[in-house]
Parts: structure tokens; C-alpha cells; sequence
């Protein structure tokens, strides 16, 4: 819980519970920080295998009464607050326990209209099955719908579900950013593609448009509105390639999608090489110092 948040993209952290499960195929979760931090402070039997029965941290009556105190002042102060939802969890995690819980948290955010409630999720392909069926057709308008995505393979087949989430705001966490990730794909008529490996962004290489990308040398259709992209922090960090952030900052501004620098993580390099021959040196420990960044990367936009 954080009612001032120590996540630079949101105002408050709300986990209705603590507890989750490796997501198959996804290496974001080998470092997991949840899980780590939990298993500090005693928590670490709340994470298990997919599916598994297993002791999730649940809490009580003043825990959940915390975002109403929010929603009261944001009300007051006459402004909208983000409140990222379960950083400590995962909101669709499809475990029988947490149905009673995840019930008690769509009409905690329902009541709480001044606020705009994030979903990050690994697991978007159950989110239409989760949610009220007053949602199906429609979320409403302070509930956005995120997906984390942190490779090109895990992008591919994510983002696509993202899209068909009817939310006001769908957003894309790229962290930890784990390798160059496209997301956007050239216009073929007049931008031919180069393929991933000599990145189309990275080079610049921008079409001058035509009727088929509507003028923009995009193909328009995004799938989201915002996109987070940050390197890993914590024990084992492994290596953020700042050309794949520029890309993405690139490719952002390209389509008009804000784009918001988290941090460039524990272990950023210059070039693509991973090891300490590229090793960019910053004081902070997570990277999260935008001083230190070069002037390019200090980029911290939200959605409109």
C-alpha cells in the first residue's frame, strides 16, 4: 500500500491482496521484485506454481478503507489521482481464492470516481472474464487496462488482447525492458521494412507517408495509449540497452502515444553488448535519477 507512491508514474499502490505466480513463457517474472520483497519481510509462501493453491497475504477492513481517504481528497482538491493496483500481485491471476476479494475491489473502484485505477496485468486473456459484467461492453471511464511487456515475442501476443479490452486508456509497462522491442510496424508501401535486426527506428529511416499509412509512414492503428518503458533494478539485474529505450521513445513520439521513462535500472549500457564494456555508471541504484539520464531520455509523458 502507498499512499504516496515510490512508482514515479502513479500518485498510489492499492494491493486488494499480496500473492502471485511465474506466467509461463515470461522471463520478466525470473526477477520478480514482488516476490523478492516478500520473501524479505516474510511473505514468501504467497507465491507459487500457476494455478496452485497458495497462502495469499489478504487484508482487512482499514486497508481497504485507504482509497476512499484518497478519493475524499482528490475529490477535494478538485484533481484526478492514478492508483496503480496490485504491485505486489497480479489482479487476474485465475486462482479460486481470490474470487470473493477481486468482487470486493470492483465496487471499492466503482465508488471511488475521482481516482483513475491502473490494471497491469501478465495475464490480459482473462480480464473480460473477470470483470462486472457492466464492464464487458464498455470499462468505465477511471479504469484503465495495462499489459507488461518487456520482449518482442511477449508484446506480440499481448498487446493484440490489450486492444480488444474496452477501456478509455489501455497502457503498455515495457519494464523491465529486456530486450529491442517494436511497436509499432512501418508502412511497407513507403517505408520498406529492414527487418528487426537493423532497426527501423533506430535509423531514423522515417517514409515521407502515403494514402495507405494516411500520411504518417505508420501503420495508425496502436492498440494503446500510453507506454512506461524502464531497466531492471534489484539482485541480478540484467542489462538495459539505452538504443532500445531511444527507439521506443522514438516510436512513441513518431505515432503521438506518450511515453514515460521510468528508470534505466541497475544495470544500463551504452550499447548492446551486456557486460561491463558499456556499463553506463549512475549513482542512483535503480537508475531512476532522470539528472543522470542523457538529455534525450528525460521523458515523462501521461495520457491525455
Amino acid at each position: 500500500m502507498g499512499e504516496n507512491s515510490k512508482i514515479s508514474w502513479t500518485d498510489h499502490t492499492f494491493n486488494p491482496w499480496w500473492g502471485c505466480a511465474p506466467v509461463v513463457g515470461d522471463p520478466a517474472c525470473a526477477h520478480c521484485y514482488a516476490r523478492m520483497f516478500a520473501k524479505r519481510v516474510g511473505f514468501g509462501h504467497c507465491w507459487g506454481v500457476e494455478g496452485g493453491v497458495r497462502g495469499f497475504r489478504l487484508f482487512g477492513d482499514k486497508h481497504w478503507d485507504q482509497p476512499r481517504k484518497w478519493n475524499q481528497k482528490a475529490a477535494k482538491d478538485g484533481v484526478r489521482r492514478r492508483v496503480f493496483v496490485a504491485s505486489m500481485a497480479d489482479v487476474f491471476d485465475d486462482n479460486p481464492i481470490l474470487h470473493a476479494e477481486r468482487k470486493r475491489l470492483w465496487k471499492l473502484i466503482e465508488e471511488c470516481t475521482n481516482l483513475d485505477w491502473l490494471l497491469l496485468t501478465k495475464r490480459p486473456q482473462n480480464a473480460q472474464a473477470m470483470v462486472p459484467s457492466s464492464w464487458i461492453d464498455e470499462w468505465p471511464e477511471h479504469v484503465w487496462s495495462g499489459v507488461t511487456a518487456g520482449t518482442q515475442a511477449i508484446a506480440d501476443e499481448r498487446i493484440p488482447i490489450l486492444a480488444s479490452i474496452p477501456a478509455r486508456v489501455r497502457f503498455v509497462s515495457a519494464e523491465p525492458l529486456l530486450e529491442r522491442v517494436e511497436f509499432f510496424q512501418p508502412c511497407p508501401t513507403c517505408c520498406p521494412p529492414k527487418g528487426r535486426a537493423e532497426s527501423f527506428w533506430e535509423m531514423g529511416s522515417l517514409g515521407a507517408g502515403c494514402t495507405d499509412c494516411m500520411n504518417t509512414g505508420l501503420d495508425m492503428p496502436t492498440g494503446f495509449d500510453w507506454l512506461i518503458v524502464g531497466g531492471e533494478s534489484g539482485p541480478g539485474a540484467r542489462h538495459f540497452g539505452l538504443p532500445w529505450a531511444r527507439s521506443i521513445v522514438r516510436q512513441c513520439q513518431s505515432v503521438g502515444i506518450p511515453v514515460f521513462v521510468k528508470q534505466l535500472g541497475a544495470f544500463a549500457t551504452d550499447w548492446n553488448h551486456g557486460d561491463d564494456r558499456d556499463r553506463v555508471k549512475l549513482r542512483h541504484r535503480s537508475g531512476a535519477d532522470p539528472a543522470e539520464w542523457p538529455e534525450d531520455l528525460r521523458v515523462r509523458e501521461y495520457p491525455r
